[in-house]
């Protein structure tokens, strides 16, 4: 993770990015730490004021009865984010998610059928209706989810994408989706947060046929 300067922290896997701002650090430099699972503990109260500063070798976090050390990373890099995130502008197509829908999304990914690969993709396919597919291997039970109360302006598209991703967005609240192209990062972005993911390779994507199971959510 990199806590920036401007008041913003950037973390990223090298698939996906969430930049997250509205903070006031204590310096200007932008620091790296490792990702803890210590930072997603439940006992570190969200609804408390807490303490940043730092050392010369650790960011140190006070929240609560907790006081935490993480080690300042000074040998890493981070990906450089100049001209990384897409200006809202150059989307053609964006997915407005209704609230129930995200809520049935969020539940039925993963339920999916597998394929057993390491990025369980899944085809998001934005034509006429909104749907996201999932098969297994070779294809014998492919499930399609049916997004009835949602919407999307703009261009038809047809894309690949790690379910994982997709369900991350929508347990982090986004209601909208930007899409560019099948082939350029899916974009959402609120007052204070960005989260964006590549999508996965075209060919995986699977097509609509007539034998596979159809889920509508506004009947689930």
């Amino acid at each position: 993770m990199q806590l920036r300067g401007e008041g913003e922290i950037a973390a990223s896997d090298g698939c996906q990015l969430l930049l997250r701002g509205g903070f006031h650090f204590p310096w200007n430099e932008p620091l790296l730490i490792r990702r803890s699972p210590v930072l997603s503990c439940q006992a570190l109260a969200r609804d408390r004021p807490f303490q940043l500063g730092k050392t010369e070798t650790h960011v140190v976090l006070q929240i609560g009865p907790w006081t935490l050390s993480l080690e300042i990373q000074a040998e890493w890099r981070f990906p450089l984010l100049a001209g990384l995130i897409p200006d809202t502008s150059v989307a053609t197509t964006r997915l407005r998610l209704d609230p129930d829908d995200a809520h049935f999304l969020g539940e039925a990914l993963e339920r999916l059928p597998e394929n057993d690969e390491v990025n369980a993709p899944a085809t998001f396919d934005l034509n006429g209706k909104i749907a996201v597919r999932a098969g297994d291997p070779a294809l014998t039970r492919i499930t399609e989810l049916i997004l009835s109360r949602s919407a999307y302006t703009g261009s038809p598209v047809r894309l690949c994408t790690d379910r994982a991703f997709l369900s991350r967005a929508v347990r982090l609240g986004f209601g909208e989706i930007e899409i560019r192209d099948d082939g350029s990062p899916l974009v959402c972005r609120n007052a204070h947060r960005r989260y964006l993911w590549q999508p996965l390779s075209k060919e995986s994507t699977i097509e609509p046929v007539g034998a596979m199971t159809r889920i509508e959510s506004g009947l689930a």
